[in-house]
Order: C-alpha cells, then structure tokens, then sequence
C-alpha cells in the first residue's frame, strides 16, 4: 500500500478527531487549513503539523498532498 498525504480542511468540531484519524492509519497530515489564520496557526500547533494554508486554493496547489481531507 502507498504511503498517503493528505491536507485537512475544515477545523471545526471534528477536525482534529479527524487528523488524529488519518494518523492512525498511516496518512502523513501535511497541513490544514481553517476558518481563520489564528485557527490554522493553534491546529498546527497543537498537532504539529509542518505548514500552514492560508485559503483552500493553496492547499490545491500543493504537490506535497495526495488526498484533501474535508
């Protein structure tokens, strides 16, 4: 089975139950990105996420992800 990325869109209720989720089935979480800058900036934080989207087009513009999450 590939190794998968994915982005994150969407931090409300359940966005982070569903990036803890994708770990642990294996997807690398390559960002998120949220209703503002500062939700983006406390998610990849709290989950240590290596970068951060500032709008949905940007995490279609990433190569890096294979899958986005919404």
């Amino acid at each position: 089975m590939a190794h998968l990325k994915s982005a994150v869109v969407g931090l409300g209720f359940m966005g982070g139950t569903h990036i803890e989720m994708l770990r642990r089935i294996g997807v690398e979480v390559v960002g998120v990105v949220g209703a503002s800058r500062e939700e983006n900036e406390a998610a990849c934080s709290q989950f240590s996420l290596p970068n951060k989207y500032t709008v949905f087009e940007d995490v279609c513009a990433d190569p890096e992800g294979d899958v986005i999450h919404i």
